[in-house]
């Protein structure tokens, strides 16, 4: 299987990426910084968006979930805006066949760990 280099073709770098879709995503659902208080600190959505930290996993899946959305759905915005917003479709093409790949693995008792 290869491995996956995202190209960063003009786009802006991940930290900043993230915050700018973190940013988008907020607008669109409503929220200010301070709607975020069970999950994060405002102080950190702020430095999020800034792109001056980058946020843990599950800092991830609480953000998303109080937007509204799937934790996927957010990185999937910041990885397009980290490269070339036209290849939506091309990365999610990707990605569905990479799930597959590993589904395909979990199952092969050849190429599981013992």
């Amino acid at each position: 299987m290869a491995s996956y280099v995202f190209k960063f073709g003009g786009g802006m770098k991940l930290d900043k990426a993230f915050g700018e879709a973190l940013r988008q995503a907020r607008y669109r659902a409503n929220l200010s910084q301070e709607d975020f208080a069970d999950e994060v600190s405002r102080e950190m959505v702020s430095l999020l968006e800034r792109g001056q930290r980058s946020p843990r996993l599950s800092q991830i899946d609480a953000i998303a979930g109080r937007i509204g959305l799937h934790p996927l759905t957010l990185l999937t915005k910041c990885y397009l805006l980290a490269g070339k917003p036209d290849e939506l479709n091309t990365l999610l093409t990707r990605l569905t066949n990479e799930i597959g790949i590993l589904e395909e693995e979990k199952s092969n008792p050849f190429l599981q760990k013992k």
